[in-house]
C-alpha cells in the first residue's frame, strides 16, 4: 500500500486547542484502540507523579479497565488533581475524583 506524508499549516495554537478539548481529539485525530489496559500501561502514564505509588496504581488499574480505558486514568488524576487545590493528591482525593465520575468498579473495594 502507497503512503503519504501530511502537514498541516496555520495557526499554531491549534495544538492547544485540541489537546484542551477532548472532544475534538476524538474527530480530529486517528483513534487508538487499547483493547486491554495493562497495570505497566498505567503506571507508565502515572510515573514521576504524585499518583505513582502501589495503592494509587492499583484503583486507577481498575478504572483503566472500563470502557475508556486510559482517558478515564487521565480524567480521574486530572479531577483529583483539581481536588487537592493547591496541595499534592491524596489517595482520599483519588477515590473521591474516581466516586465523582462514576468510575468505582463494581464490588470495589478503594
Amino acid at each position: 500500500m502507497g503512503g503519504f506524508d501530511l502537514v498541516f499549516c496555520g495557526d499554531l495554537q491549534l495544538p492547544n486547542a485540541i489537546n484542551a478539548m477532548p472532544q475534538l481529539q476524538s474527530r480530529m485525530l486517528r483513534p487508538v484502540i487499547v483493547k486491554e489496559v495493562s497495570r505497566a500501561d498505567v503506571a507508565a502514564v502515572v510515573e514521576g507523579t504524585a499518583f505513582a505509588s502501589e495503592r494509587a496504581i492499583d484503583a486507577l488499574h481498575a478504572v483503566a479497565r472500563q470502557k475508556g480505558g486510559l482517558r478515564n486514568v487521565a480524567n480521574v488524576t486530572r479531577i483529583a488533581q483539581l481536588f487537592s487545590g493547591a496541595g499534592n493528591p491524596t489517595p482520599a482525593h483519588l477515590k473521591a475524583a474516581i466516586l465523582d465520575l462514576k468510575l468505582a468498579p463494581r464490588g470495589a473495594k478503594l
